[in-house]
Parts: C-alpha cells; sequence; structure tokens
C-alpha cells in the first residue's frame, strides 16, 4: 500500500463537512494532520464546538490538533454569520441526534485546543504541521482541503508563502459553479462569503495549485434514499419497502449510523425546502476528501481561474470564471496547465460505496459504545 496522504482540513462544519471529517479519518489513503475552523455554515463559536463534537463522535485521536481560525472573512465585506441557517439551522449542526455535548469529556479533549481563550491559532497549527511533514525537504508536501470560505487559507500563505510555495502539494477547495446558480445567480456560498480569499490561493506555478469542488460536480453526489437504506440497514434486515421512520423501533442500529442518518435527513429536509432538492442533498464538502483518496474517480480539467471580487456585487461577486482570453484545457491532473483544476464528473456507486465503507469503519472503531 502506498503511503498515506498528508491532509490539513480547513473547515466548518456544517452538515456535509460532517461527511468530509468521517472520510478523513476513516480513509486508509489520508493521514489527517489537523483541522481548522472557520466562518461559513455558522458563527465560529459553533462551528468550533462542531468540530470537536464530530471528532469525539469519530473517536478522533485527541493527538490530531484543532485549531480556532478566522471569525469573519477578509475584507468583512457584508458578512452575516447567520447567512446560512436557513440549511444548517442555528447551530450549524440542527437536527442531528446523539452528538456527545460539549462538557462531554471527549468533546472537551478537542474543543479546549479551539476554545475562545486560544483566540486565532488556525495559520500557526497549519504552518506547524506543514513545516514538521516538509522536514526541510526531506519528507513530503502536505494538501491543504479547505471545505468553507478560503480565509485561513489566504492568511497562511500571505504570511508564509515560502513554505506554501515549497511545502504544499496543493489546496481542494470546495466552491465556485460554472452556470449553476445558488447562494447568487452566478456565486456559490463559500466563494461569495469570501471572494478575494480564493483569488488569493489561485496561483501560477510554482505555487501549489487548487483543485475546485465546484456545484457542478457535488450536485451529481446525492444522497438518495438507497444509500439512506443501506446507511441503516447495511446486512438488508428490512423489507425494501419498509418506512425507514420505523426502523429505529424495530431494530436497534449502531448509535453511529443512526446519529448520520439524523445528519443527512435533516440536510435533506433543508434542501428540498431551499433549493428544491427532491431526491437528497447533495454531499459537497466529502467529495474533496474522496478526490485525495482516490482521484480517479474524478474527471476534470485544467483552466486559468479567477473570482469575481466584492466591488463587483451580485452581478459578479465571487463568479468563478475563466480569465478573460483563456480557455479550457487538458484533463490530465499531472500535468499541469493553469492555476486550477476543475473536477467536472465523479463515479457515483463508487463514492458512496466509499462513504459506506468509511461509516463501517468508524462503526467498528466504537464497537458497542454508546455515542
Amino acid at each position: 500500500m502506498s503511503p498515506s496522504l498528508p491532509v490539513w482540513l480547513d473547515c466548518d462544519p456544517g452538515h456535509d463537512d460532517a461527511i468530509a471529517i468521517l472520510l478523513a479519518l476513516e480513509l486508509p489513503q489520508i493521514k489527517l494532520l489537523g483541522l481548522s475552523t472557520c466562518n461559513g455554515n455558522s458563527s465560529l463559536e459553533n462551528t468550533s464546538r462542531n468540530a470537536a463534537k464530530l471528532l469525539a463522535t469519530f473517536r478522533a485521536s485527541s493527538d490530531i490538533p484543532l485549531h480556532r481560525g478566522n471569525a469573519r472573512p477578509s475584507g468583512d465585506a457584508g458578512y452575516d454569520e447567520g447567512a446560512a441557517e436557513t440549511i444548517h439551522g442555528a447551530s450549524g449542526l440542527d437536527g442531528v441526534e446523539l452528538l456527545p455535548s460539549l462538557d462531554d469529556a471527549r468533546v472537551q479533549a478537542h474543543y479546549q485546543k479551539a476554545s475562545a481563550s486560544t483566540g486565532n491559532t488556525a495559520v500557526l497549527g497549519m504552518t506547524k504541521a506543514i513545516r514538521d511533514t516538509w522536514d526541510s525537504g526531506k519528507g513530503s508536501k502536505t494538501w491543504v482541503v479547505v471545505t468553507g470560505p478560503c480565509t485561513n487559507a489566504a492568511e497562511l500563505i500571505e504570511k508564509e508563502e515560502d513554505l506554501v510555495r515549497d511545502a504544499v502539494a496543493g489546496w481542494v477547495v470546495m466552491g465556485g459553479s460554472f452556470g449553476i446558480p445558488q447562494w447568487t445567480p452566478v456565486a456559490e456560498f463559500n466563494v461569495h462569503t469570501d471572494p478575494a480569499s480564493l483569488q488569493a490561493i489561485l496561483r501560477p506555478a510554482p505555487f501549489p495549485p487548487v483543485v475546485l469542488d465546484p456545484l457542478n460536480v457535488t450536485h451529481t453526489a446525492i444522497f438518495r434514499e438507497s444509500t439512506h437504506r443501506q446507511l441503516l440497514d447495511p446486512k438488508g434486515l428490512h423489507a425494501a419497502d419498509a418506512p425507514m421512520h420505523d426502523w429505529r423501533k424495530q431494530d436497534e442500529e449502531s448509535d453511529v449510523r443512526w446519529m448520520l442518518s439524523t445528519l443527512l435527513t435533516f440536510f435533506a429536509k433543508t434542501y428540498l425546502e431551499v433549493f428544491n432538492f427532491l431526491d437528497g442533498p447533495p454531499l459537497h464538502d466529502a467529495l474533496c476528501i474522496a478526490w485525495l483518496a482516490q482521484p480517479s474517480l474524478f474527471k476534470g480539467r485544467w483552466a486559468d481561474i479567477e473570482v469575481g471580487p466584492v466591488s463587483e456585487g451580485a452581478e459578479g461577486r465571487g463568479e468563478t470564471r475563466l480569465i478573460k482570453g483563456s480557455e479550457w484545457k487538458g484533463g490530465e491532473f499531472e500535468k499541469r496547465e493553469g492555476n486550477c483544476f476543475v473536477l467536472e464528473e465523479l463515479d457515483n456507486p463508487s463514492f458512496w460505496a466509499m462513504f459506506l465503507d468509511a461509516v463501517g469503519s468508524v462503526e467498528k472503531k466504537i464497537g458497542g459504545e454508546k455515542l
């Protein structure tokens, strides 16, 4: 087996961030170096609490660093920390059953490293992990995954430009869209929240490339009822037409499967109400980890991408688009032809098999314990 890829996860949990964290912890191809939190799906305090709760739920080692990052986007242009409540609820993880409380000792083992009293330590934590892993060129480069606004990533490249150039393999960013409206007619939520920060990391070689995970591909990764049934009933004990809401009463599923079911049920409800997704919610953030673990599941193309600045207002703020005069290029990731490799297609059956394998892995780790 090839060595696991060193990965730092910068996130804003968030229901779909929860699945990204699960994959980062359970997939053997990934070596999770640490997490940092950011403004985005909820306030910084909520995303930090949620990250600690999820790490505890998935039985992550307390040795994995958790760092609190930026509370507001670069420039703070009209930021509303409650903007995503219609999707994720007031807490950022509304509707999720069986999550341990903040005062649980297992949660505190993580949260105390990222509580309000610690201040913003995200860049310090990322820098240490990247530098230690690089080991002056004797070690490995680190992949930085960003599943929320790129605020912490932009601060890292501003303060540690040489380290990023030499020791970061690439950025994998959930964000952007090409011809698909979401938060505005031209912009996806993460990039709309902090367009300047994504622009800051979109640089030509020798700086690391951005691998962009836009709505064009994430909207194909739909958590459908068929996968939900596999999640709750891995052994196929229930009749195919048995209503899922009765299963808990008939047969006690493992706590972690039930927790994930409630998480994704809430997410499905809000995506139906807000975006009219009839078949289930898209698992945007998880695809970033999936690409690193198994890039053969995806197809994409190189391009030179720019981001519409705040000054463009509703007409262009947060729009991801080709730099004027450029065009789409080749589809081989190993042959760099721009500042950004844009994911476009997904092998859905293989991705959902990966997700269910990760659930089985964490379930085995937890054993018969209650969450």
